[in-house]
């Protein structure tokens, strides 16, 4: 349900920034920071969109490192 449910997405992204990154969400662009720099960019149809296509990245780089 992460795809169409905000609360259940923002528990994941409240994890992720707990590991010392940040996001950004604007319009339908979001973005993966670590120290300043953009690690993920993902742009999608809506902020819902965007940020899931973002938090699914940084999962498989996470699990490929």
């Amino acid at each position: 349900n992460y795809h169409e449910n905000w609360n259940e997405l923002m528990l994941v992204v409240e994890k992720i920034e707990s590991l010392g990154y940040s996001f950004g969400i604007t319009l339908d662009i979001a973005s993966i920071r670590k120290n300043n720099s953009n690690i993920f960019l993902e742009k999608g149809e809506t902020k819902l969109m965007a940020t899931y296509k973002a938090v699914i990245q940084l999962i498989k780089w996470h699990n490929a490192n």
